[in-house]
């Protein structure tokens, strides 16, 4: 048991580790790509408004992090699952209107 346990605390050290070349940590660069994949989808893409980012803080473990992204991706998926070649020409033209 005490092995067990070692070993979560080592992987839990490795994950929150600060890394060159990404936003924090592997967990912290995950949370990073979970929370802007959703607010593309959210905000820009069916034009809802803002929502509140919570802090990375509140999601220090990979499991957090993963039950945080099934929560986004149960929202958005009605809204990608009906995609349309239509929808994809108003992308483009959000994209140019804004500049990217």
């Amino acid at each position: 048991m005490t092995g067990s346990l070692g070993v979560k605390m080592y992987l839990k050290m490795k994950l929150l580790k600060a890394r060159i070349g990404s936003v924090g940590g592997i967990l912290k660069t995950l949370f990073h790509i979970v929370y802007w994949e959703y607010s593309w989808i959210h905000c820009v893409l069916q034009g809802k408004t803002e929502f509140e980012q919570e802090p990375f803080e509140a999601h220090r473990s990979l499991k957090q992090i993963r039950d945080l992204s099934i929560q986004f991706h149960a929202e958005v998926e009605p809204f990608v699952t009906s995609w349309t070649p239509e929808m994809e020409c108003k992308e483009l033209t959000l994209l140019r209107d804004n500049g990217e």
